[in-house]
């Protein structure tokens, strides 16, 4: 990308001694992970050692947030820039170019380029100032239909998916499903379906984070854009893990729901979530709630209460060979899913050199 670069080049030329300190350039894409979590969240650099690193949906109070990188470091954060990464990814993916850097962070701190529905979260900020156009919504688009159609399925039975290629994914006799539905608690799915879907914002950045990360890491090792789908593990008390693929050939998102043990099974890697153990050749115990784990860890609980919910233990059963087979499957066939770090590994910006004369006070900016 010639054009990008000159701009790039120019804009290094136009960086303050305290800029080239932190090590990045204005307009900048940083990833900011959050110590023991590992949580992702991405920022604009916009100067001064400075990020913009969220922004509110509100119509009439529309401010975005921007906080010192050192302010971020005492909190717990590491930061690391992408800009690089993200650029040749989305130009091979989508045929699309950064703006200019200092239209980066004008387009950032401004309510006229965009609606408020498509004004969720850090990253589709970050992506909206970086790349403009409408291109990007559309990506999050896709996907928000992507998930609703495979929410309405796993909820409510029904069968949404018209481009199902795996042929794994529907093996339901294999075990329960993770959330049984009662035909009593229509009503409540119906509240809780509403509920996930007017919250897309934050399970689509997190569903948006998690794929760009693998699909990242898998671009960096080899430059060619696949179609792989990537194990996301949504947070317990929202729903089930699930699976996520970008057809990019077709342009459209695919989303499963991990509705059987097999399924889940995959998605922890055949890994015991306690001593990490392959669940290969080991015994793997399913208790009445739907967690598991492995026969030696089941003995060795002190008390016994399920260590993920609480729930009492009074009863346990093996998983049988089938299931943990159908696992290995999918891990290794039809998932693709590979034994390595969900993002991609980028040189981290050292924020222990610190610039001199630095106001750390977080700001608000209209």
């Amino acid at each position: 990308m010639p054009p990008v670069e000159g701009d790039a080049e120019d804009a290094r030329l136009e960086q303050s001694e305290e800029d080239q300190q932190w090590g990045l350039h204005v307009g900048d894409v940083v990833q900011i992970v959050q110590g023991r979590s590992k949580q992702l969240t991405y920022a604009l650099y916009c100067g001064r050692g400075r990020a913009i690193h969220v922004w509110s949906p509100s119509r009439r109070n529309f401010r975005v947030r921007v906080d010192s990188l050192r302010g971020l470091k005492l909190s717990g954060y590491k930061a690391a820039s992408c800009t690089r990464e993200l650029d040749e990814f989305f130009h091979d993916l989508l045929n699309i170019d950064p703006v200019k850097p200092v239209e980066v962070v004008r387009r950032a701190k401004t309510v006229l380029h965009a609606t408020a529905a498509s004004r969720v979260s850090s990253l589709s900020l970050v992506l909206f100032a970086r790349y403009g156009g409408d291109t990007i919504f559309t990506l999050f688009q896709l996907l928000k239909e992507a998930y609703v159609l495979a929410f309405d399925d796993s909820i409510f039975g029904i069968s949404c998916d018209e481009h199902q290629e795996s042929p794994e994914a529907n093996e339901s006799h294999l075990d329960l499903p993770v959330h049984p539905t009662k035909p009593d608690a229509e009503a409540n799915n119906q509240v809780v379906a509403r509920s996930i879907k007017t919250f897309f914002g934050s399970v689509g950045d997190l569903l948006m984070s998690e794929w760009l990360g693998n699909s990242l890491s898998d671009y960096f090792q080899d430059s060619r854009v696949r179609s792989n789908w990537y194990s996301i593990h949504v947070p317990s008390t929202i729903l089930a893990p699930l699976f996520v693929q970008y057809d990019h050939q077709q342009a459209i998102f695919r989303v499963q729901f991990a509705r059987t043990l097999a399924h889940r099974l995959a998605a922890d890697r055949m890994e015991c979530a306690i001593c990490w153990m392959d669940f290969t050749p080991l015994k793997v115990m399913l208790l009445k709630c739907h967690h598991y784990m492995c026969d030696p860890c089941l003995r060795l609980l002190p008390r016994r209460e399920c260590p993920w919910c609480r729930g009492s233990i009074r009863h346990a059963q093996p998983v049988s060979e089938l299931v943990k087979r159908a696992a290995l499957r999918l891990l290794t066939q039809s998932m693709q899913l590979k034994n390595k770090s969900p993002v991609p590994l980028l040189e981290e910006t050292d924020l222990d050199q610190e610039p001199q004369n630095h106001d750390d006070d977080p700001a608000d900016n209209n």
